[in-house]
């Protein structure tokens, strides 16, 4: 693990792996965020990369995103535009 940009023990780092993934850590390296190789993003202490068709989903201040379906696919959303 290569270190980017360090921070205290207790605050947050930016690493690197020796295949390229990158993590974003807080603490004494507990991750927060991971974006791999293939550009996916992960969130959490244990990587979550969602699946298709899901999107990061807001918990609030203070609570760490999660995946969920957005609820409208880009297909469906094109068939209801306005046309003036």
């Amino acid at each position: 693990m290569s270190t980017i940009v360090a921070g205290t023990s207790s605050g947050i780092q930016l690493n690197s792996d020796n295949t390229g993934v990158l993590y974003l850590q807080y603490g004494t390296g507990t991750n927060g965020l991971v974006i791999n190789t293939s550009g996916a993003i992960g969130v959490g202490s244990s990587p979550s990369y969602g699946t298709s068709g899901q999107a990061l989903v807001s918990g609030g201040s203070g609570s760490a995103p999660t995946w969920a379906y957005a609820g409208v696919s880009v297909g469906k959303a094109a068939a209801f535009a306005v046309v003036l």
